[in-house]
């Protein structure tokens, strides 16, 4: 699982380079967290040097990419959910 996510997080850093670099992101999402989870939050902001924003979208992607392949079974009427490359 340690690989898994490492690998992940090398991809996103550089997602989030170029996105930095090139592309505008236009959709706002609210989220509430508690106390204990800020803190966590504002700890990784400080040793990471990541904003907020970053931190989520990195484990949104994550989450997704993990679970990617449930997406893909389902037999819906959605389209199933694409990571970017």
């Amino acid at each position: 699982m340690r690989s898994v996510q490492n690998k992940y997080t090398e991809a996103t850093k550089k997602k989030t380079a170029k996105k930095k670099e090139g592309s505008v992101l236009k959709n706002v999402v609210s989220l509430r967290v508690n106390d204990q989870e800020k803190r966590l939050l504002d700890r990784l902001t400080r040793s990471t040097s990541q904003s907020v924003s970053d931190l989520v979208r990195e484990a949104i992607g994550f989450w997704l990419s993990k679970h990617q392949k449930a997406f893909s079974q389902t037999k819906t009427s959605a389209p199933a959910l694409q990571m970017e490359s």
